[in-house]
């Protein structure tokens, strides 16, 4: 795709794309399953100490909606689900981690 023809409209693909992805706390999720691999939903909890299972389980939907996770189910006592990354997902991911090292790097953005 030629993208230095193309004019950015205010719902352009990537102004859609950031606002899925700076919903909050699904960066976190997206970065959790890329540096863990797949996890179950206490896990990705554990981790996000700050967040609440409605909006944990809210923003797992999205992300298997959007087709950046998969959600296993497996039948048995107790059920088990797990999620992973999608190849899409992984893709968007990788990039969140460039961000988060890019972050690293950068003087006290806190202050900014």
């Amino acid at each position: 795709m030629n993208v230095t023809n193309k004019t950015l409209l205010p719902e352009c693909e990537v102004d859609l794309l950031l606002r899925k992805l700076m919903s909050k706390w699904t960066a976190h999720i997206l970065w959790i399953l890329l540096m863990h691999g797949e996890q179950r939903f206490g896990y990705l909890r554990k981790q996000l100490v700050y967040v609440s299972p409605k909006v944990l389980t809210d923003r797992l939907r999205m992300l298997e909606d959007e087709g950046y996770v998969v959600r296993t189910f497996v039948a048995q006592v107790p059920p088990k689900v797990s999620y992973r990354l999608s190849d899409r997902g992984a893709e968007i991911a990788k990039i969140v981690h460039q961000l988060v090292e890019l972050a690293a790097e950068l003087p006290d953005i806190s202050r900014s």
